[in-house]
C-alpha cells in the first residue's frame, strides 16, 4: 500500500456508512500486517490527525480519510454508490408497477364506470395494510432483534445466500476481498440498527415512487379523458354507510379541501348496478342522470392516494434517514481491534536522546508498541471463569492464565457448565449475569466438539451483556483439526465480542 498523505485527513472526515465500511475493511487488511509495520504507518498519520481530534469517533474518521487518500478508491464509497443505484432501480421499478396498476384500474372504455371501491381497495386499503405490516416488522426487529432470524424461511434464505456467496465469491473475488467481506458479515451485529434503518428507508422510498406512478396516471387520465366513476358492491352497503366511510377517509382534508370530500348527493347519484348497466335512480332507458357528476370522484381519490399512500411513505423515509444518522453515531467503537488502533494513534513514542540529530545512531527506539490483547485495552474488571464439560483446571491455573495473558484476576470461584445438571448451568448463568460487564473466560478441552449446548451458554451470557467480552480458551493437547473446528464454530456465531485463544493454551489436568 502506498504511503498515506495525512494532511488530507481533515477533508470529509465524517464517519458515515462508507467510513465504517472502509474502517472494517482496513482493520481486516491490518490483520495480515506486522505490528511494527502498523505502528510505523499510524505514527505518521497520527502526527496530522491526533491534535485536532477531540473524540474517538473524530479520530477514527480522520484516520479513515487519511487511509483513503493513499488508495485509488474507497470500497465504502463504492458500496454507497451501488446502494444508491440499487435503490434508484428499485424505485424506478416500483414507479413502473404503480403506473401499470393505476392504468389497469383507471382504464375506462365507456361500458361501465370505474368502481370507486376497487380504487380504494387496491390503492388505499391494501397500502394501509402493507404500511402497518412494515411498521410492525420494524417494531418487532427493534424490540426483539433476533425474532426473524429463527424463522424457517429466513434460515432458508440465509443458507441459500451463504451457498451462493461461497460459489460466486470463489470466482469473482480474491482471498483478501473474501476475507474482508466475511469479516463484515461476521460483525453484522455491530451495525444491525444501521442495516435495519437503511433497508427500511429504501423500501419506503420505493413505495413512495409506486404512489407517484399511480397519481401520475390518475392526473393524466383526468386531464386528457373524461372518466366516469361509480360504486357498486355485492354487500348490503347503502349510500349512507358508504358516505360515512368516505367522510372518515376524507377527515384529514375535509375542512380545507371541500371539493375532495364526497357529498351525499354524489354518493347517491353514482351508485351503479352492473346487471342493469345504469346508475341508480335514472329515468327508464337512460344510463346516467348527470354525466358531469360521475367524474367528481377524482379529487377524493387523488387525495386518498396522497394522504394514505404517498405522504406516509415520505414521512417514514425521512424519519428512517434521521434514524440512520443517529444509528451511525451510536455504533460501538470499542472492539479490540479498534482499541489497538486507537492505542497506536494516541500512544506515546520514544524520542531519540539527541532529538532528531541524524548523526546520532543510538536511538532508544522508534516507538512504543501498545499492549494489545484479545480483550482490548478498555477492560479492567476481573474475569469470571467457566469450565466447559470435562475440562479440568485448578483455579490457580486459570487465574495465572488471566494474569499473564490479560493482566486480570479471577473473580469468585470457577464455575462448571455443560454437564448433566441443567439446574447447575442455570445457577451459573444467573451468577454471571449479575455483573454484565466483566469478561468471561470459558475453558474447554480441544477435542470436546462445540454443539448447540455451547451455543446456548454463549447466548445466555450474551443476553445480559451485549458488549461483554467472552474469551474461549482450550487446554493443552488436541490436534490442529480440533482447534480448526473450534475456530470455525465460533466464527459461525458472528459475535464481534467473542474471542478465541488459538495459540495460547490453559495448562491444566485433562481427561483422555
Amino acid at each position: 500500500m502506498p504511503a498515506p498523505h495525512p494532511a488530507s485527513a481533515d477533508r470529509n472526515a465524517r464517519l458515515g456508512l462508507a467510513g465504517l465500511i472502509d474502517l472494517e475493511l482496513q482493520l481486516a487488511d491490518d490483520d495480515r500486517r506486522s505490528e511494527a509495520e502498523l505502528i510505523e504507518r499510524d505514527r505518521e498519520i497520527a502526527k496530522a490527525i491526533v491534535p485536532g481530534s477531540r473524540t474517538r469517533r473524530a479520530l477514527l474518521a480522520r484516520w479513515v480519510a487519511a487511509i483513503r487518500s493513499a488508495d485509488e478508491g474507497s470500497p465504502g464509497k463504492g458500496f454507497e454508490r451501488a446502494l444508491r443505484r440499487a435503490s434508484a432501480l428499485l424505485s424506478l421499478s416500483m414507479f413502473a408497477v404503480g403506473v401499470i396498476v393505476a392504468f389497469g384500474i383507471f382504464h375506462f372504455t365507456g361500458d361501465h364506470p370505474i368502481n370507486v371501491l376497487v380504487v380504494l381497495g387496491v390503492l388505499v386499503f391494501v397500502q394501509l395494510l402493507t404500511l402497518a405490516i412494515s411498521i410492525a416488522a420494524l417494531g418487532i426487529a427493534i424490540v426483539s432483534p433476533g425474532f426473524f432470524e429463527g424463522l424457517p424461511l429466513v434460515l432458508l434464505l440465509e443458507r441459500l445466500a451463504s451457498h451462493l456467496w461461497r460459489k460466486a465469491g470463489a470466482r469473482v473475488a480474491d482471498d483478501p476481498t473474501r476475507d474482508a467481506i466475511n469479516r463484515l458479515l461476521t460483525r453484522r451485529s455491530l451495525y444491525d440498527r444501521v442495516e435495519r434503518y437503511v433497508l427500511f428507508r429504501h423500501l419506503q422510498l420505493a413505495a413512495a415512487w409506486f404512489n407517484v406512478g399511480a397519481l401520475t396516471v390518475l392526473l393524466i387520465d383526468v386531464t386528457v379523458t373524461d372518466l366516469a366513476f361509480g360504486w357498486s358492491t355485492t354487500l348490503q352497503l347503502g349510500a349512507e354507510s358508504f358516505l360515512e366511510l368516505c367522510q372518515t377517509l376524507a377527515a384529514p382534508w375535509s375542512k380545507w379541501l371541500s371539493q375532495a370530500t364526497p357529498t351525499f348527493e354524489l354518493v347517491r347519484a353514482t351508485q351503479y348496478f352492473r346487471l342493469e348497466g345504469a346508475y341508480v335512480g335514472v329515468s327508464e332507458g337512460a344510463r346516467v342522470g348527470d354525466p358531469a357528476l360521475s367524474g367528481q370522484w377524482w379529487p377524493f381519490l387523488a387525495s386518498c392516494l396522497f394522504f394514505y399512500g404517498l405522504l406516509p411513505r415520505v414521512v417514514l423515509a425521512a424519519w428512517s434517514s434521521i434514524m440512520v444518522s443517529l444509528s451511525l453515531r451510536s455504533v460501538s467503537l470499542d472492539t479490540p481491534d479498534v482499541e489497538r488502533l486507537v492505542a497506536r494513534l494516541t500512544g506515546p513514542s520514544i524520542r531519540r536522546i539527541h532529538g532528531e540529530d541524524p548523526g546520532n545512531v543510538t536511538p532508544l527506539g522508534a516507538g512504543l508498541e501498545p499492549v494489545g490483547s484479545a480483550l482490548g485495552d478498555r477492560v479492567h474488571d476481573d474475569a469470571l471463569g467457566v469450565l466447559w464439560r470435562e475440562a479440568q483446571c485448578p483455579e490457580g491455573t486459570v487465574g495465572g492464565f488471566l494474569r499473564s495473558r490479560y493482566q486480570l484476576g479471577l473473580q469468585g470461584t470457577l464455575g462448571a457448565a455443560g454437564g448433566s445438571d441443567f439446574a447447575n448451568d442455570e445457577r451459573l448463568i444467573e451468577r454471571i449475569n449479575r455483573d454484565n460487564t466483566s469478561p468471561v473466560l470459558i475453558v474447554s478441552e480441544p477435542w470436546t466438539v462445540p454443539d448447540a449446548a455451547f451455543k446456548r451458554l454463549v447466548a445466555s451470557i450474551r443476553a445480559k451483556g451485549k458488549t461483554r467480552p467472552i474469551v474461549v480458551a482450550l487446554t493443552e493437547g488436541g490436534s490442529e483439526e480440533d482447534t480448526a473446528i473450534w475456530a470455525g464454530y465460533l466464527a459461525e456465531l458472528r459475535d464481534p465480542y467473542l474471542f478465541f485463544e488459538r495459540e495460547n493454551r490453559v495448562t491444566g489436568e485433562t481427561q483422555s
